[in-house]
């Protein structure tokens, strides 16, 4: 039997998970390895680029697309379950394969896509029609997939962040400030915890110190959502302080959170963006692979042919 795609791996592995109970990674892969019959030969058998194992990769993205959907939950590193929209789809009898056209039904999942899609549009040619992916050049596919593979990354990146305690979440903030490159000579000071009236962290913007960011860092569970009393009550801790405010959380906030904050000397990070920044920064990730898309040197061309 050849090795499945990501998309005849999504059924199998939502069947394996439709137990109820938590599987690692190293289960999930074992078991497509076992419902595919794969040979040895075909399990040692790697991507292009060399490094993963092919099948692997495809039961990777496999849970990373139904993750995206909604139909499995990550609860911590490298473990997986079935979500309750997950176990209403295996229940169903019409469903004998997953495959996108499936998972668009769900909302997280086309707004994962939609991202996808922009950022293809904004990559491409203007003639080019980015619906229609085997018109797509190389380049827009490559960025395409550039994209997705960080997404993934960045929903692994808070999955790890929803693991620490709350000064642990803390300290993890202050040091990436630092690495993005805040503070004089990286320099943030922490405030301490009986006194701090909200405020987790002064950041000196000058030498001097006339020119400060007060922080404030709630870790809160992904569904909790900071509201406008919350920033409102910041707002107080910094008044007549005469320095700007930045509030960081790992869920989001309220739509009245952020109307409230554009009328404010106030920035706020959600769980989303502080992913993307330690991506952006190479904090608390690693570089797996790199590769060079080249192009032709023209100017050299161009002083052999006058």
């Amino acid at each position: 039997m050849t090795i499945p795609s990501y998309q005849e791996c999504m059924k199998p592995i939502l069947s394996f998970l439709s137990d109820k109970k938590e599987h690692t990674v190293k289960e999930i892969d074992e078991h497509i390895a076992f419902v595919f019959n794969l040979s040895d030969e075909e399990k040692q058998q790697k991507l292009p680029s060399g490094g993963t194992f092919l099948y692997k990769s495809r039961s990777n993205w496999a849970r990373v697309y139904l993750s995206k959907a909604g139909l499995i939950l990550k609860p911590k590193k490298a473990v997986f379950k079935i979500s309750d929209e997950g176990i209403k789809l295996n229940a169903g009898s019409s469903v004998t394969n997953i495959d996108k056209d499936i998972l668009m039904r769900y909302n997280s999942f086309k707004e994962f896509i939609e991202v996808s899609r922009v950022h293809k549009e904004k990559a491409s040619h203007p003639n080019v029609t980015v619906e229609s992916t085997h018109e797509d050049t190389p380049d827009i596919t490559f960025e395409a997939s550039f994209n997705q593979i960080n997404s993934a990354l960045a929903d692994d990146l808070i999955t790890e962040m929803k693991n620490i305690n709350n000064y642990q979440f803390e300290q993890l903030v202050l040091d990436l400030l630092k690495a993005v490159g805040y503070g004089v000579d990286g320099e943030i000071r922490v405030t301490q915890k009986s006194r701090d009236n909200g405020i987790d962290g002064i950041i000196s913007e000058d030498k001097l110190g006339f020119s400060k960011i007060y922080v404030q860092i709630k870790k809160y569970a992904v569904d909790n959502k900071v509201s406008r009393p919350e920033l409102q009550t910041f707002v107080g801790a910094i008044a007549g302080l005469d320095g700007k405010g930045l509030f960081v959380t790992l869920s989001d906030f309220t739509e009245g959170a952020k109307e409230y904050a554009k009328s404010q000397n106030l920035v706020l990070i959600n769980g989303q963006t502080l992913a993307k920044l330690m991506i952006e920064h190479n904090f608390g990730v690693s570089i797996k692979k790199i590769y060079e898309i080249k192009a032709i040197d023209s100017d050299l061309f161009a002083d052999y042919t006058n």
